[in-house]
């Protein structure tokens, strides 16, 4: 028979081999794709030439790559706050429209990309505020309530974008002002000076300081924790609640705008469809990042690896020619995957 001192020695085992199954199979992703690389650059024709280059492994993949993954990162940083709350946000991707439309409409209206970003930002902002205060004071289980602002949200960035789409210089009658106008705006989405890296790079490690910041050596951040691990112990420990899952979909919905306002600055305006489904890439970035959907236990870095490996993945399949539709089952089977480790874990921890 184990000795007590045995069972949590290959309880911490089970812990550190499924907490690094992401790492290992983002490492896998990097280095299969890194040989096939190796093997089309050697491959030579009959004249010598080297006629299949790399095509995963380059600088301009790569900092595309990392120009899809910013915006995910940062809206999957503030869900992942919802969902340590054990809560959850499905109008993420509503937000993500509402706050691209609200930008380029500002920015427009103003004739000023710096304002229109923020008014894009604050939309954002306004729409966390909103599930939170719906999920509070009705008291209904925040699947229910956002599941009802994701279409009520779409609707509204349907409405602002007239059912088609809003541009970056649409109504500025001077032809060179629009133009002067799209410039500016786009500059976000633009590469750093002397690297090929968008700044949006910049943007994504910002909100993962913050928010890790917040998460780990704050007061907010212990709350948000013991408020998912178990809502009533922590009311009865003092803990606010609802101002607690308040500021976590606030912060959400936060996030979720520069989100919103990142994807505009990329497509230089935004359409109806901006951001439909991809409340979805951002719950599952979170899950499988190894963030627990009963609440109580995740971190902002794993939602980084989890955005990384599904952006991989996806770059991957299509540099393999693989159908939309089977990258889509692998994914699937990721979160799955991800969801029953989460369980697994939790047997065994309890």
């Amino acid at each position: 028979m184990a000795s007590n001192s045995e069972k949590p020695s290959r309880s911490n085992l089970s812990h550190l081999f499924t907490a690094l199954l992401p790492y290992a199979a983002l490492i896998l992703i990097f280095a299969g794709m890194g040989i096939r690389d190796l093997v089309r650059a050697s491959h030579v024709d009959a004249n010598g030439v080297h006629d299949t280059p790399a095509i995963f492994c380059t600088q301009s993949n790569l900092s595309s790559l990392a120009r899809e993954c910013a915006p995910i990162i940062v809206a999957a940083a503030g869900m992942t706050l919802v969902i340590l709350t054990g809560g959850i946000d499905l109008s993420a991707g509503s937000i993500i429209g509402v706050a691209s439309s609200v930008s380029c409409l500002g920015a427009n209206y103003f004739q000023s990309p710096l304002l229109g970003m923020m008014c894009g930002t604050l939309a954002g902002m306004f729409c966390g505020l909103m599930n939170g205060t719906l999920v509070i004071g009705l008291r209904v289980q925040s699947f229910i309530v956002t599941l009802g602002m994701l279409m009520s949200l779409r609707g509204v960035a349907r409405l602002l974008n007239n059912n088609a789409s809003v541009y970056i210089g649409d109504g500025v009658t001077e032809r060179k002002a629009a133009s002067a106008l799209l410039v500016s705006f786009k500059q976000l989405s633009g590469n750093i000076p002397g690297i090929n890296l968008p700044w949006f790079i910049l943007v994504a490690i910002a909100a993962v300081v913050v928010l890790g910041v917040v998460l780990n050596y704050t007061r907010l951040g212990r709350r948000f924790y013991a408020v998912g691990s178990n809502e009533e112990a922590a009311r009865l420990s003092g803990v606010r609640v609802g101002r607690t899952k308040l500021a976590a979909y606030t912060l959400a919905g936060l996030t979720a705008g520069i989100a919103g306002v990142m994807n505009a600055t990329r497509l230089g305006g935004s359409t109806a469809q901006t951001g439909e489904k991809t409340e979805l890439t951002i719950i599952a970035a979170v899950v499988i990042g190894g963030t627990s959907l009963m609440g109580g236990q995740g971190t902002i870095t794993g939602c980084v690896l989890g955005t990384l490996l599904m952006q991989a993945l996806s770059s991957a399949c299509t540099s393999l020619q693989i159908n939309d539709a089977y990258q889509m089952v692998i994914i699937g089977i990721f979160l799955v995957g991800a969801a029953a480790v989460d369980s697994w874990r939790r047997r065994k921890a309890g």
